[in-house]
This record gives structure tokens, sequence and C-alpha cells, in this order.
């Protein structure tokens, strides 16, 4: 157990609520956790494009602070891909986080959320003031290098990078590697980074508040939201972006027999311009009456749709381990889900075949969903309701964290003590 006055820097791409996000929940959930295990925490992220546009609700607990940093986006591009870039991954550089982290000896221990160029100034200090950091692989990077390659070339597409020399300098390369740590969310991932680093891949899971999720209230989704009243609802809880997919979903409402069945997909943008395709989408395939666009939803709102809904689909081109599929789990709702994009790990455990979706295409999903009766939706929901309760706990998760931390900072001891 931490001393007491252990102090961890959690550094991450992005920190917005307005554009909450997987890696927000992780971050927010274990650092709450982790305080009571006597890990002091603080969240670094940089600061947003519009200073003073962001809300003053940070999203974490009152004795976790958010502290920001300056960084720049250095592809000359269009205002537009410079936007996409900075909401998607636009592989920032700093250097004053590096230069504030190598001041600030109070600090143990640095969590890396992200790495690339951020990454990169992180290490450096680090490896420079002789003190240890972890690194949380939140994306795809080595279980599917292909993958990643395709989303690179698709975000970078009409730019010229001007980061190289600077990432170049600061050793982006060798974030992972110089790691004390690496945490993997899903077994395949973990695999490919287990025969980089070895023995310091780490399997993490993720969590969720199962009691929280259970007091969702659909009478308070329909107040907020009137057309969704009275009808059955296939709802889609995520960020709107081409990775999760809500094109598809459009496309299994479209396909399926059930014509009394509306979607609902709640989360902000942050592929510009991907709301306006999934509408288009949607007028032609004459369903656009049936498709809700809800934007970005505070937490307690999500909550509530998951009470409202009948089915929760997770049509995702690619995840890390797929946290919402937990909520959705805790809330006591049938949840189907693509399979093969990293979120298999999730299918095995339930155990119950029904819940995964192995083609992407809209005819697939429709007969899936269309299949399940009142029987089956209760099954796959009580199921993935005692997977939850039985191992998915954030308690669990602060307290994997905090043995890796422990090792981290016993083996940089041992190091210095070497010397």
């Amino acid at each position: 157990m931490a001393d007491g006055s252990s102090k961890v820097v959690h550094v991450v791409r992005k920190w917005n609520t307005a554009e909450w996000g997987g890696t927000e929940t992780y971050v927010a959930a274990a650092t709450a956790s982790l305080e009571a295990l006597g890990w002091q925490s603080e969240v670094h992220a940089p600061e947003p494009r519009a200073r003073g546009a962001l809300a003053m609700e940070t999203g974490l607990r009152p004795s976790v602070a958010l502290a920001r940093f300056d960084a720049v986006c250095p592809y000359l591009a269009t205002r537009e891909r410079r936007d996409a870039l900075w909401a998607m991954g636009g592989n920032l550089v700093t250097f004053g986080e590096g230069i504030r982290l190598y001041r600030d000896r109070r600090v143990a221990l640095a969590h890396l959320h992200t790495a690339g160029r951020i990454g990169a100034a992180v290490r450096v200090a680090m490896l420079r003031s002789r003190r240890p950091y972890v690194l949380s692989v939140h994306g795809p990077m080595l279980g599917d290098p292909a993958l990643v390659a395709r989303e690179v070339s698709r975000r970078t597409t009409r730019t010229i990078d001007l980061g190289r020399p600077v990432g170049a300098l600061l050793g982006a390369r060798r974030v992972v590697d110089d790691a004390a740590a690496v945490c993997c969310f899903n077994e395949r991932e973990y695999r490919a980074m287990q025969a980089r680093v070895g023995d310091r891949a780490v399997r993490m899971e993720h969590g969720v508040d199962a009691q929280w999720f259970s007091r969702g209230d659909p009478r308070r989704a329909d107040e907020r939201w009137p057309e969704l009243a009275g009808r059955r609802v296939w709802l889609v809880l995520g960020r709107l972006s081409r990775q999760k997919n809500q094109r598809l979903a459009v496309e299994a409402l479209a396909a399926s027999k059930d014509k009394r069945v509306v979607l609902a997909c709640a989360g902000a943008e942050t592929d510009g311009g991907y709301r306006d395709e999934v509408l288009r989408r949607a007028r032609a395939l004459g369903v656009a009456d049936r498709v809700f666009v809800l934007g970005n939803v505070p937490r307690s709102d999500a909550r509530d749709l998951l009470a409202r809904a009948e089915t929760v689909i997770v049509p995702s081109t690619h995840e890390a381990f797929g946290l919402v599929v937990l909520e959705a789990w805790a809330a006591r709702k049938p949840t189907l889900l693509a399979s093969g994009v990293g979120m298999d790990d999730l299918v095995r455990e339930h155990g119950d075949g029904r819940c995964a979706v192995s083609t992407a295409s809209g005819g697939a999903w429709a007969q899936a969903l269309d299949g399940l009766d009142d029987a089956s939706r209760a099954a796959l929901a009580e199921r993935g309701r005692a997977l939850v309760e039985n191992k998915y706990s954030w308690d669990r998760v602060a307290a994997t964290l905090a043995g890796v931390y422990e090792r981290a900072l016993d083996a940089t001891r041992g190091a210095k003590g070497r010397c």
C-alpha cells in the first residue's frame, strides 16, 4: 500500500466533459478508487483549443486536481482537418508538460494514457529524473497494426506533419519500450505487447459501478426526449464517430422487419461531418423519422437512456475494451456487440454467443436483433449483470494499478541502489 505521500500524475490526450469517453471514465473512476489505497492523483491534459470554452465541472473527485499544459497540433492543414486532429488524436507536441514533471519532484510516478509526442515528453522528463512511468493503451497499437495504419492515414491525409523532428528528438518511438509497465485492455493487444516488452505487459480490466447504473429512470429519459416516449428503442451510446459506426446501426434499423423500433444515438460528434453522413444515410434508407441523434449527454442522462433502451448495440469498428458494454450490462440491458474488433474477451466471458455479431452488415445486425424475443433479451441482460457484479469493479482495477505502481517504484529504487 502507498504511504499516503505517493503522488501519481495521469497524463491524457484530452479532457473535456462535453466529449466524455472511455479513457476519461477510466481515469476518473480509477483515481477515485486509488485514493482509498493511499495514492494521491492529479490529471494533466492539454489546454483546449478555445480556452474558457469548457465547463467548470471536471468530472473528477474534488481531491483530484486537473492541471492544463500547452500543446500544439503540428500539422499544416485546413481548419476542418486540424479540428478533427484535435478531436481524434493529432499527435500533439508539448514541451511544457515535460518540464513541469521534471521539476516537480513530489511526483513519484507518471501514468500515461496517451503515447506519441505527449508521451515522449513525459518519457524524457521521467527518465532524466530517474522516476518511472506507466503506459495504458486505450486504443489499438500493436495488436492490429493494419488498423492503426489505416486510422493514421485517414486522419492525416491532406496534411503536412511538422512534428516528426520533435518526435524523433524526444524518442516517441521509445515510449512503449522504456515504460515500467504497459497496461492492455484486451487479450490480443496484451499478447502483442508481451512479445515486445515481456513481463512488463500487464493485462488490465475496466470497471463499472453496477449499483449506480441500476438507478436509471426511463421516465426521466421520456421527459428529456419525448420523441422516444412509448417506443421501442435501440441505443448506441458513444461519441458520434466512424469508429463507433452509428451508420451501421442505421442500416440495421432499415433492414429490420420491425418498423416500430427507433434508433437513438447519444454522444458528442468527434468526427467532423459524421453526423450529417449518418442522417443522410437514414434519409436514403427511408428511416430518418426513426433515427434520433441526441448529441452529448451528461452521465446521469446516459444512465436514464440505458434504462429506457430495449437493446443496446455496439457496432464499433474497433475498441480497446468496450466499457459501454459493462455499463449496459450493469443497467441490465441486453447488448449486441461487434466481434473481432477488440471485444471478443467480453463475448467469451458473457458466454452467450447471441450477444455478438460477426458480420459488419446491416442485414446481419437486423437479423440478430430481430431474433431476440423478450425471454432471450432478459437472459442476455441477466447474464451480463451477473458478470459485472462478479468481476468488474473499480476497486479491483485500483488494486491492480496499485500493484503495478509499487512494482515500478521498487524496480526504480533497486536500479538506483545498484548505481
